[in-house]
């Protein structure tokens, strides 16, 4: 807030009160000025800085700032020029639904001068869907540029703007910096932001441990909704899906909004899974795909597929893929590609499963879709062939990862049809294999068998001897 101090000596008093975080008695000294007998011009200055206050609300300020903004032009036409009353106008428009061409246009010349200016025009264009242009202008604003009240709120929404370009440890470390500038009362409205953030970096013992700060007001609704998914995500996250559930269950009790609808169904979706119910967890996201957005369905769908494979369900998953991949705009079309050849080897339809697997390959799904293209081979005993397509597909996969475990299992099955002669590359994959594999799992005990026929051929040894 700037202005003439000898004629404009409330808004020192409001900056101070907004500053310690006391909303109600800022409003009160801006009450002040615009109705003490002053110049017109001094009276509208006040207004402006009134719908200023009622910006921070978001859509609950919108009715009384637009007023505002209409006495303060009403008593002073010039006031229209000034850049915090576009930049003003413009969010009030931006969050009544105007378009991110037309708020860009409506703030187009607002710069760094005018520090509060700058945040409102930031603010406008985040909440038009600009969230490129928001970071842009956020970033140029300095913090011992804004006044303090505006510091912690920068940030907050400098979080926002990451978060929406899919930034997520820009996100979360500018919402650290929100919360580590926001007041107690103020950190109310960050908590839930902060910890999905941080969960989004993977950090869910920081989430929990902001989420367990007390709020002065009590979540309720929506917030309320989102506070035990959040909580039922870090749960996910920590290992403990049955306690996720419960916080889950909680959640879709208080949801009304389609969003978090869905968000809530997924991650029920996936504590089930982990419950080992995967059959439960593909009907919950079948169900949820109703409240999806259209561009969101693709993506259920091959969740929905792979769970589908988890609960032996072959010909949904197949149907479920077959029709995602009619979708020519979903991004992740080789993965579904490759997903698609393993049900068809899975149901054993190995010629489909090949060429499927190759239209997958060449569509960029090396290691899985050479998985199967080995897998497949090895089916028809054409084990150089076999061989080939498995090393490709280890080289390609991440060590450990499932894809690369697959493929060093078959490969001991391949090597150990060449007798001695493979008992070599035996041990080599089935040692391997197991540095990846729980000693007590189904898996390991069949490699522990390979290995130990293998070294038997080998004469008790790891390697032939020279």
């Amino acid at each position: 807030m700037t202005g003439r101090p000898s004629r404009l000596a409330h808004l020192e008093r409001a900056r101070a009160a907004l500053d310690a975080g006391d909303v109600d008695d800022a409003v009160a000294a801006l009450h002040s000025g615009a109705t003490d007998p002053h110049e017109a011009a001094d009276r509208a200055i006040y207004r402006l800085h009134l719908a200023a206050t009622d910006a921070l609300y978001g859509s609950g300020g919108i009715a009384r700032g637009r007023e505002r903004l209409r006495d303060a032009a009403a008593l002073d036409g010039a006031v229209v020029e000034a850049p915090l009353y576009r930049a003003l106008h413009a969010e009030f428009r931006a969050l009544e639904g105007a378009s991110a061409t037309s708020v860009r246009r409506a703030v187009d010349g607002i710069d760094a001068s005018d520090a509060v200016a700058a945040y409102h025009a930031a603010s406008a264009l985040w909440w038009a869907g600009a969230a490129r242009a928001a970071r842009r202008r956020l970033r140029a604003l300095p913090d011992d540029a804004v006044p303090a009240y505006l510091r912690w709120r920068r940030w907050s929404l400098l979080g926002h703007a990451h978060a929406d370009l899919g930034e997520v440890d820009a996100a979360a470390e500018a919402f650290a910096r929100a919360w580590e500038g926001a007041g107690d009362r103020d950190r109310d409205g960050l908590r839930r932001h902060f910890a999905a953030a941080l969960l989004d970096v993977h950090r869910p013992h920081e989430a929990g441990a902001v989420l367990d700060v007390a709020p002065h007001t009590p979540a309720r609704g929506e917030d309320l909704a989102w506070e035990h998914e959040l909580r039922g995500r870090i749960d996910l996250a920590l290992g403990n899906p049955g306690r996720a559930l419960e916080h889950l269950d909680a959640a879709a009790g208080h949801a009304r909004h389609a969003d978090r609808r869905l968000a809530i169904a997924t991650s029920r979706a996936d504590a089930l899974a982990d419950l080992g119910r995967p059959g439960d967890a593909a009907a919950e996201l079948d169900a949820a795909r109703t409240d999806a957005p259209h561009d969101e369905r693709a993506y259920l769908a091959h969740e929905l597929a792979i769970l589908h494979v988890d609960a032996d369900r072959l010909d949904d998953a197949r149907s479920t893929l077959q029709e995602l991949l009619t979708d020519p705009d979903y991004p992740h079309r080789a993965d579904a590609l490759a997903d698609l050849a393993d049900v068809h080897l899975r149901l054993g339809d190995l010629r489909a499963a090949h060429d499927t697997a190759e239209r997958a390959l060449a569509a960029g799904a090396e290691a899985s879709a050479c998985l199967t293209l080995g897998t497949v081979a090895f089916e028809y005993f054409e084990l150089h062939d076999a061989i080939r397509w498995l090393e490709r597909a280890a080289a390609a996969a991440a060590e450990g990862d499932g894809t690369w475990l697959a493929a060093q299992h078959v490969l001991v099955d391949a090597h150990a049809q060449r007798g001695a002669d493979g008992a070599p590359d035996v041990v080599r994959h089935a040692r391997a294999a197991l540095e990846h594999v729980d000693p007590a799992a189904e898996d390991a005990a069949t490699l522990r068998a390979a290995l130990a026929a293998a070294r038997e051929r080998l004469g008790g040894r790891d390697r032939v001897v020279n």
